[in-house]
């Protein structure tokens, strides 16, 4: 019996220097269709970190977190979207 194929996913992040985090984030979601990064004016190496793993990166000013965090689901390309922290990790 074969499973059924899944629906493409796309996991979201907001960040703002975050780079002490983000990189076991990032290995976590390796299952993801698309990661997207929206990034806030970080100074500290999250952008060559989000470089490194390839993921799309956005550069928005902060405009709240809910706000912020319904900007990035608006820019994922897929219908499903997870929505983490840069600290949080899939098990």
């Amino acid at each position: 019996m074969t499973a059924a194929p899944r629906a493409p996913l796309s996991a979201v992040l907001i960040t703002r220097n975050a780079a002490t985090v983000l990189e076991p984030c990032l290995e976590s979601l390796a299952f993801a269709d698309e990661v997207v990064i929206v990034d806030s004016s970080s100074s500290d190496g999250t952008l060559e970190i989000a470089q490194r793993f390839g993921v799309r990166v956005v550069r928005k000013e902060w405009l709240g977190f809910g706000l912020q965090k319904q900007f990035a689901v608006e820019q994922a390309r897929n219908d499903w979207v997870l929505c983490l922290d840069g600290d949080e990790r899939i098990s």
